[in-house]
């Protein structure tokens, strides 16, 4: 193992590490912004209560979490072409998969579901900011599965970038064929359609 070696490797560790606080403190901030001005834009044409844009968030925030992630993963991927930026969804699926599998089965928790029931959807309004209230649901999810949506979010946004770019390189590496000026365009016409004594006397001529 070369210094190179362990160079780039720890080179890539750091910016691997680095995407992944960009998932968490960049891309899920970023996403009640988005629903925020989805949620002014749709109040434009329909009477909405300013108070409901959380309620709005809170309801559909896989939806919002994964725009924000293809945004925040693409841009970085516009920067740092690394295949690592892909696999960026790892570590929040791995703790929620563990938070899953030690999760209580017991009777008090059957009525809250189980499982993948219990921490997937698309959004939790069983919470609301003006009463301050959170299920225990909706909080285990905001901690655990809404990581999970901006992660894959990002990961999706850097392949799809990954994938464009490469179909770019091999656009632009393909060559373009050279097109005919239209006088040698025109020269098999002219030697075609001239009889075969001009054709000799041309021949004598040059020769």
């Amino acid at each position: 193992m070369t210094d190179r070696f362990w160079k780039q490797m720890l080179t890539n560790s750091a910016g691997y590490f680095l995407c992944v606080l960009a998932s968490m403190y960049v891309t899920e901030p970023m996403a009640p912004a988005i629903a925020k001005l989805v949620y002014r834009s749709a109040s434009l044409f329909t009477h909405l209560e300013p108070s409901g844009m959380m309620d709005f968030y809170t309801s559909n925030w896989l939806l919002f979490n994964l725009i924000s992630g293809i945004a925040c993963g693409a841009s970085i991927y516009s920067v740092w072409r690394h295949i690592v930026v892909t696999l960026v969804w790892i570590p929040s699926v791995v703790v929620l998969c563990q938070k899953i599998s030690t999760r209580p089965n017991s009777v008090m928790y059957s009525t809250s579901g189980s499982g993948l029931g219990y921490f997937l959807s698309t959004g939790c309004s069983e919470m609301s900011l003006r009463s301050v209230y959170i299920s225990q649901r909706c909080a285990d999810q905001f901690h655990y599965s809404v990581p999970v949506y901006a992660a894959l979010g990002f990961s999706a946004g850097a392949f799809l970038s990954m994938v464009y770019s490469k179909y770019r390189e091999v656009d632009l590496l393909t060559p373009i064929p050279p097109l005919e000026s239209p006088s040698d365009a025109k020269q098999p016409i002219e030697d075609h359609n001239c009889s075969p004594q001009n054709h000799r006397d041309a021949q004598d001529h040059n020769g």
